[in-house]
């Protein structure tokens, strides 16, 4: 539905991504790329690379940011207001923001109903790899999650505090 790959300066705001197959938006290795007051939904797996047991080499989701190349910084992102229903194994990824400081990068956005795949989870939040101080902590919050088939919020990536 939407790719973006190695771009930069990049806007989206009040679209409709509906129906897509493992991922509905996803972008890696961007660059400032504001993602505003959209509804991405119904995203449904891809069977044919579960068929022949590949599927861990091909991640699903509704909004996927920068997750599929991480480690690889994407500065910039601001990704607000916006709304993932019915995705498959997850509804948003996205990079976290410093402990204890103004969420202005990842907030108001709401996950619902993600089911299927490895998981369900509203969204699966990962350390931002340009700031070395979220090897000690980094947060997520001001977003809402609910009918998950999993969790709300999932991370798995080692810090001293969450």
């Amino acid at each position: 539905m939407l790719n973006g790959v190695r771009s930069k300066n990049l806007n989206f705001d009040n679209n409709i991504f509906w129906g897509g197959n493992h991922v509905g938006v996803g972008m890696n290795q961007v660059m400032t790329v504001g993602f505003n007051n959209n509804f991405v939904g119904w995203i449904e797996p891809r069977n044919d690379l579960e068929a022949i047991g590949m599927a861990t080499l091909d991640t699903m989701g509704g909004v996927l940011f920068c997750s599929l190349t991480y480690p690889s910084a994407c500065p910039g992102l601001r990704i607000t207001n916006n709304i993932c229903a019915g995705a498959v194994q997850q509804c948003f990824t996205g990079p976290a923001h410093d402990c204890d400081k103004k969420n202005t990068n990842f907030y108001n956005n709401v996950a619902h109903s993600s089911s299927g795949g490895f998981s369900g989870n509203g969204f699966t939040v990962y350390p931002d790899p340009s700031k070395p101080s979220h090897k000690e902590c980094y947060e997520v919050s001001n977003n809402a999650a609910y009918k998950m088939a999993d969790a709300g919020v999932f991370t798995n990536f080692p810090a001293k505090r969450v």
